[in-house]
């Protein structure tokens, strides 16, 4: 079968704030490039039509750790289309790497899914690719789906809040010792609309719906959203003014929208995870044991690295943004 040598596969594994971590890279991939990118479907919603994005979890990825796999026919028939493989899966399996050498016989790169060392992620991942970051790295990619685009527009004309100045909070993320106190959050939603006179909108996935705390807190809220894809969200962000969240993967997204980003950090290596973005304010309590490692941060007794950040430093940040503040719009 005669190969497309301009045609690129990437492999990708990782949850949002590693993704959006990795669009810079994935930019500098797909300049003037047909690119496929096998990761999570649902990454589709936020990126342009010229990338087409499969799910990672399919037969012709789970195969290649087969002992087997380099005498399967259809694995060479799949692979033969592309001319280049950048991989951040499988690098530690052998099995994997030596299926994959076998099948594909085009150039090929496999690098770790994390750096070693203390490294950014968004540099590490364009390190791989031979690019250095600069502001705006990922626009050409990042693009909400014109379905949720018209989603948002309508939620904010049924809404009648077209007028008004939109904050969006991300009170959760992938685990809840990364979390500032919920109670705090709430505190800054009615500062935002009694002061400023502005909306309140908070976001909440599938994780922080199952946080206590934060169900407590938000449950009977008037501007509060559940169960929206990651297009929705995206697109939110783009008609909103100010967003304020913790270490997550939503944070990560709205500063690489361009969206003026409050990023509260407590345990966590601001060095390695701080959003990247043109309007990024970073918030951390430096205390004596922090950022600390995994297993400290879930049996920590105390979390002073979060609960030491008062909601009124949270405000002041916010307020300078307030006069200045545009909606992001579509990247």
């Amino acid at each position: 079968m005669k190969r497309n040598t301009g045609k690129i596969l990437v492999l990708f594994p990782g949850a949002l704030g590693d993704f959006v971590c990795f669009l810079p890279a994935l930019e500098k991939i797909a300049r003037d490039r047909e690119v496929d990118l096998l990761a999570r479907s649902e990454y589709a919603g936020i990126l342009s039509e010229r990338i087409r994005v499969e799910s990672l979890e399919r037969h012709e990825i789970s195969r290649l750790f087969s002992a087997d796999a380099e005498s399967d026919e259809t694995l060479r028939n799949f692979f033969s289309v592309y001319g280049r493989i950048y991989s951040w899966t499988g690098s530690g399996e052998g099995t994997f790497i030596r299926s994959l050498r076998g099948v594909f016989h085009g150039e090929l790169r496999c690098f770790s899914f994390q750096p070693q060392a203390s490294m950014h992620a968004v540099d590490y991942y364009l390190s791989c690719v031979g690019g250095v970051f600069a502001p705006r790295e990922c626009r050409g990619v990042l693009r909400p789906h014109p379905r949720a685009v018209a989603w948002a527009r309508q939620y904010a004309r049924e809404h009648g809040f077209e007028q008004k100045k939109v904050l969006i909070l991300g009170p959760g993320s992938g685990a809840k010792e990364k979390n500032w106190p919920a109670v705090a959050y709430k505190e800054i939603s009615r500062a935002w609309e009694k002061q400023f006179e502005g909306v309140a909108i908070t976001v909440l996935g599938p994780v922080e719906e199952e946080d206590a705390q934060i169900s407590r807190e938000f449950g009977t809220e008037a501007h509060i959203l559940r169960g929206l894809d990651i297009g929705q969200v995206a697109a939110l962000l783009c008609q909103s003014h100010v967003y304020v969240g913790n270490d997550s993967g939503l944070t990560h997204l709205a500063a690489a929208i361009g969206l003026p980003t409050v990023a509260i950090f407590g345990p966590t290596d601001p060095a390695r995870w701080a959003p990247r973005g043109e309007k990024v304010s970073l918030l951390a309590r430096q205390i004596e044991c922090s950022p600390c490692d995994y297993r400290t941060m879930k049996g920590c007794p105390h979390r002073r690295c979060l609960t030491g950040l008062s909601t009124m430093e949270v405000a002041l940040n916010l307020s300078k943004h307030f006069k200045s503040a545009r909606r992001a719009h579509a990247p």
